[in-house]
Protein backbone atom coordinates (compact mmCIF):
# COMPACT_ATOMS: atom_id res chain seq x y z
CA UNK A 1 0.00 0.00 0.00
CA UNK A 2 0.97 3.35 -0.71
CA UNK A 3 1.66 6.04 1.60
CA UNK A 4 -0.71 8.17 -0.35
CA UNK A 5 -3.18 5.90 0.07
CA UNK A 6 -6.50 6.12 2.23
CA UNK A 7 -8.70 3.59 3.49
CA UNK A 8 -11.96 4.76 3.82
CA UNK A 9 -14.83 2.92 6.14
CA UNK A 10 -18.72 3.48 5.10
CA UNK A 11 -20.10 3.61 8.52
CA UNK A 12 -17.65 2.47 11.11
CA UNK A 13 -18.89 0.32 14.41
CA UNK A 14 -17.34 1.34 17.26
CA UNK A 15 -17.16 -0.35 19.95
CA UNK A 16 -15.96 0.56 23.84
CA UNK A 17 -13.37 -2.35 25.72
CA UNK A 18 -15.49 -4.54 27.40
CA UNK A 19 -18.23 -4.18 24.24
CA UNK A 20 -14.98 -5.86 22.06
CA UNK A 21 -13.82 -8.58 25.33
CA UNK A 22 -17.38 -9.74 25.60
CA UNK A 23 -17.36 -10.10 21.94
CA UNK A 24 -14.18 -12.20 21.82
CA UNK A 25 -15.34 -14.15 24.88
CA UNK A 26 -17.94 -15.36 23.16
CA UNK A 27 -16.21 -16.28 19.76
CA UNK A 28 -13.63 -17.98 21.77
CA UNK A 29 -16.34 -20.04 23.65
CA UNK A 30 -17.91 -20.84 19.73
CA UNK A 31 -14.17 -22.13 18.57
CA UNK A 32 -14.02 -24.12 22.23
CA UNK A 33 -17.64 -26.05 21.08
CA UNK A 34 -19.40 -23.47 23.53
CA UNK A 35 -19.77 -24.15 27.24
CA UNK A 36 -20.95 -27.58 28.69
CA UNK A 37 -24.30 -28.29 28.53
CA UNK A 38 -25.64 -30.92 31.28
CA UNK A 39 -28.40 -31.64 28.91
CA UNK A 40 -26.12 -33.25 26.18
CA UNK A 41 -25.26 -35.99 28.63
CA UNK A 42 -28.69 -37.13 28.96
CA UNK A 43 -29.41 -36.84 25.31
CA UNK A 44 -26.56 -39.25 24.82
CA UNK A 45 -27.79 -41.65 26.91
CA UNK A 46 -31.43 -41.49 25.65
CA UNK A 47 -30.11 -42.10 22.13
CA UNK A 48 -26.54 -43.67 21.88
CA UNK A 49 -26.39 -43.24 18.26
CA UNK A 50 -26.17 -39.61 18.83
CA UNK A 51 -22.62 -40.15 19.79
CA UNK A 52 -21.66 -41.13 16.05
CA UNK A 53 -23.51 -38.33 14.70
CA UNK A 54 -22.15 -35.96 16.99
CA UNK A 55 -18.51 -36.85 16.30
CA UNK A 56 -19.02 -37.20 12.85
CA UNK A 57 -17.37 -40.75 12.94
CA UNK A 58 -17.29 -42.62 9.27
CA UNK A 59 -17.66 -46.49 9.70
CA UNK A 60 -13.48 -47.27 9.78
CA UNK A 61 -13.38 -44.70 12.92
CA UNK A 62 -16.25 -46.29 14.60
CA UNK A 63 -14.55 -49.36 14.58
CA UNK A 64 -11.51 -48.21 15.91
CA UNK A 65 -13.68 -46.28 18.79
CA UNK A 66 -15.62 -49.71 19.47
CA UNK A 67 -11.94 -51.50 19.79
CA UNK A 68 -10.79 -48.85 22.21
CA UNK A 69 -13.89 -48.88 24.52
CA UNK A 70 -13.39 -52.67 24.94
CA UNK A 71 -9.58 -52.54 25.74
CA UNK A 72 -10.35 -50.39 28.02
CA UNK A 73 -13.31 -51.62 29.92
CA UNK A 74 -10.90 -55.00 30.22
CA UNK A 75 -7.87 -53.17 31.14
CA UNK A 76 -10.07 -51.10 33.63
CA UNK A 77 -11.92 -54.69 35.25
CA UNK A 78 -8.41 -56.13 35.95
CA UNK A 79 -7.16 -53.14 37.26
CA UNK A 80 -10.24 -52.62 39.80
CA UNK A 81 -11.29 -56.39 39.86
CA UNK A 82 -8.12 -58.97 38.97
CA UNK A 83 -6.98 -59.07 42.67
CA UNK A 84 -10.12 -59.94 43.86
CA UNK A 85 -11.59 -62.47 40.70
CA UNK A 86 -8.28 -63.31 39.06
CA UNK A 87 -6.82 -60.80 35.84
CA UNK A 88 -8.01 -63.34 33.39
CA UNK A 89 -11.83 -63.72 34.90
CA UNK A 90 -11.55 -59.77 35.41
CA UNK A 91 -10.74 -59.31 31.81
CA UNK A 92 -13.31 -61.52 30.02
CA UNK A 93 -15.92 -59.72 32.51
CA UNK A 94 -14.46 -56.38 31.36
CA UNK A 95 -14.37 -57.36 27.86
CA UNK A 96 -18.09 -58.74 27.66
CA UNK A 97 -19.65 -55.94 29.45
CA UNK A 98 -17.46 -52.92 27.15
CA UNK A 99 -18.30 -55.15 24.21
CA UNK A 100 -21.80 -54.73 24.99
CA UNK A 101 -21.94 -51.09 26.22
CA UNK A 102 -20.08 -50.50 22.79
CA UNK A 103 -22.28 -52.47 20.66
CA UNK A 104 -25.42 -50.30 21.98
CA UNK A 105 -23.97 -47.04 21.52
CA UNK A 106 -22.52 -47.96 18.32
CA UNK A 107 -24.47 -50.33 17.18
Amino acid sequence: MDKDEVIRIDNPEVLSPEQRITELQTQLEELRGGKFNSNTLVELIKNPQAIRQKFNLDDRQTRNVKALLVAGGAGASVKYLGDSIGDELAAVGGALLSAYIARKIFG
